[in-house]
């Protein structure tokens, strides 16, 4: 079976490629190709049979299940794209020369492949820096943007739950005949079982 590009090549002739516009559970009606002569991408449906998501097949106009569909990451079914700005620079030599490109949607979308070996199980710096030009020396002093761009270089961690600041009230007992009423403000997630949280 043809490949996305492949087929574009076929309706539009050489030159034309996968524009990848549209998710893959969608190419069987709303595949786009780049038409060299209007020169912008165009509708063109995949032709039955064609891998559209894990375990599926492009058939009667649907990405539906089928028995002979190879398994594919549904994220990156067709892997990098060769076609188009990618015909004479490969995603490899792309993405290894700065992986911070697989934050760009565009990019993502017709690299996927090369992304996925260099991602990172790391929030918010999965692809390492953002910024081609980030130093060590600058870790020091920079602010949170400034490290948050740079977060491999600096090993920086963005911040998931932030502590809020909440006003609490405890009511402690002196004597039997005096009781205090203390005003607390405590940065937490959680406001602790005996201590009575009030507007």
């Amino acid at each position: 079976m043809y490949t996305p590009t492949e087929q574009c090549v076929l309706k539009f002739g050489d030159g034309s490629f996968d524009c990848r516009q549209n998710k893959y559970k969608h190419y069987c009606r709303q595949m786009r190709c780049y038409n060299t002569t209007s020169q912008r991408c165009s509708s063109a449906g995949a032709l039955e049979g064609t891998s559209c998501m894990d375990g599926k097949l492009c058939k009667d106009g649907g990405c539906r299940n089928d028995a002979t569909a190879p398994k594919v990451d549904d994220d990156c079914v067709y892997g990098d794209e060769t076609g188009g700005e990618f015909e004479h620079i490969s995603c490899s030599s792309i993405i290894q020369a700065f992986p911070g490109w697989c934050y760009n949607t565009k990019y993502y979308k017709n690299c996927c492949a090369s992304c996925k070996k260099v991602y990172m199980k790391k929030k918010g710096c999965e692809y390492g820096d953002r910024y081609r030009k980030c130093a060590a020396a600058m870790c020091h002093y920079a602010y949170h943007e400034e490290k948050r761009l740079c977060c491999k270089t600096c090993n920086y961690t963005v911040p998931t739950n932030q502590p809020k600041a909440t006003t609490v009230y405890t009511t402690s007992t002196i004597s039997p005949t005096l009781t205090v009423r203390t005003k607390t403000t405590v940065k937490t997630t959680t406001v602790p079982k005996n201590i009575q949280k009030t507007n």
